[in-house]
């Protein structure tokens, strides 16, 4: 049954003229480099794709994820090579086929995305009013919800040299958790809507953020930080209300997050020697604060890590695309690991059913007689020890992505055929819980919520969400509602655009 409410309106049609002319230029200097024009063309073609998908469909979150498809794959590339000075195909096997790949992969992913997109009604089942005090109220239980989580959360951490999880309570806690991202938005919709336009932020909503700094710096994560900043940017472009001030503040952040946070969490995780989450937590603030009051010794940690990266094996990432072994860089583009796959996957057959079979193991219960000592191996690492890009017994946390998975199973079938079975399914079900047609606080959390599976999770990850996240967050979503369900005389304002 459809829950009745206020709907917010569907957000206008986006101009294709500064990314299209940001391509441009792109694309112009990759030439002026001495990078091959086909290349050039079919990587441009691959970036454009998302956002001309963006500019016909309007602001929608299909869009938003349709351009964080474009940026994990030819659109950071196209950008970092052509600052470093580097061509497109340097550092590659394949430049021809992995450039190939990725336009087929945009294209896919963006049909895949429309699909989903018709499929949604633009209703939601769980709609909350949008005035001004049931938005506080809604933000208040969510981040009460969210620190419960993260206490569920730190009952027993997985083991760092584990790729487990560490049990039901960190199962439990990290669909508990993530409530938090839904304070965080629900407060950003109640500044935009006070100010009238004006600004998405407030001094509480700053102390938020800050209080999930330090839930992320106790656990050692970066990203929880990245998907708040993600709610909140992603709620202020839906209502445009992104002004100048704000993306110079972005870039200076992310900035920070390279240079100053990054190397010091690297540093905290490859140190942590298996402590209590309340012994680690004193560790890194003393660590944060050390390394932000003390020039040096933050370079000290930086040269450190880059030196890391080079001895240490389990830091190491089975291909180089920009030639520094900078791991940062390799995780924010793909086109070395579709590279890498693709040259890896050449001269060997298919995974097959074995990896289906690895998936469920690692989600279905284990009275069901499947082997879950595989689950102390991250799918990633096993499907690079399949693939060639590592040797079997090297563990070292990687990261594969869907799109990677379906290649490495079924070749380019499974490429092709992945993303509909299993990110399909979950953008079907999202958007029926909450229109992600719509700029909703539940729709925009929903979205966050299950972005860094789409971009980076493998099969298992979507199959775990549907099974266990799923079920909590609709009875929490459920309970909220019943709180704040609209109601007669309740003013519900419109969202202005």
């Amino acid at each position: 049954m459809k829950l009745s409410g206020p709907r917010a309106p569907i957000i206008a049609n986006v101009s294709p003229f500064i990314p299209l002319s940001l391509i441009g230029v792109f694309s112009t200097l990759q030439l002026l480099l001495g990078a091959s024009p086909t290349i050039v063309a079919m990587c441009a073609v691959a970036v454009a794709i998302p956002f001309l998908h963006l500019s016909y469909c309007g602001r929608d979150l299909y869009g938003v994820l349709g351009i964080g498809f474009c940026m994990q794959y030819p659109g950071m590339a196209l950008v970092a090579k052509t600052l470093y000075g580097q061509t497109l195909e340097s550092n590659l096997f394949d430049a021809n086929a992995t450039f190939s790949l990725i336009l087929l992969l945009m294209l896919v992913l963006t049909a895949m995305l429309i699909v989903a997109r018709a499929l949604d009604r633009g209703e939601a089942f769980f709609q909350f009013p949008t005035d001004l005090l049931t938005l506080r109220r809604l933000s208040s239980a969510c981040i009460f919800i969210g620190i419960i989580g993260n206490a569920l959360f730190s009952v027993k951490q997985p083991n760092s040299e584990n790729a487990s999880p560490g049990g039901a309570f960190v199962v439990l806690g990290s669909a508990v958790r993530d409530f938090y991202y839904l304070g965080l938005i629900a407060e950003t919709v109640y500044a935009i809507i006070k100010t009238g336009g004006r600004t998405f932020i407030t001094k509480r909503l700053v102390v938020l953020f800050l209080i999930q700094v330090i839930f992320s710096i106790s656990y050692n994560e970066r990203g929880q930080i990245v998907a708040c900043v993600i709610g909140i940017v992603t709620t202020a472009f839906l209502y445009n209300t992104i002004y100048i001030r704000h993306i110079i503040v972005g870039i200076l952040a992310s900035i920070f997050f390279v240079y100053v946070f990054t190397p010091i969490t690297i540093y905290l995780r490859l140190n942590r020697g298996g402590v209590s989450v309340t012994e680690f937590a004193e560790r890194a603030v003393s660590t944060f604060t050390k390394a932000l009051t003390d020039p040096e010794y933050l370079k000290n940690l930086t040269e450190a890590e880059k030196y890391i990266n080079y001895i240490d094996m389990k830091a190491l990432v089975p291909y180089d695309y920009f030639g520094n072994r900078s791991d940062i860089l390799d995780r924010l583009t793909w086109v070395g690991l579709v590279d890498a796959a693709y040259n890896g996957i050449r001269t060997r057959k298919p995974i097959g059913m074995e990896g289906i079979e690895q998936s469920l193991a690692r989600i279905a219960p284990g009275f069901l007689g499947y082997d879950k000592g595989i689950t102390t191996i991250g799918p990633g690492d096993w499907l690079s020890w399949q693939t060639g890009l590592s040797e079997p017994g090297r563990v070292y946390f990687a990261v594969f992505g869907l799109p990677m998975e379906g290649l490495a199973s079924w070749g380019l079938a499974g490429m092709i055929v992945y993303p509909f079975i299993f990110m399909l399914p979950v953008l079907v079900l999202c958007g029926r819980l909450s229109s992600l047609r719509q700029a909703l606080p539940v729709s925009i959390y929903l979205f966050v919520d299950t972005q860094h599976m789409m971009l980076e999770g493998t099969s298992d990850v979507f199959l775990a969400w549907a099974t266990r996240n799923l079920p909590v967050v609709f009875l929490l979503l459920f309970a909220l509602h019943y709180l704040y369900r609209p109601r007669d005389g309740v003013p519900a304002p419109a969202i202005f655009k």
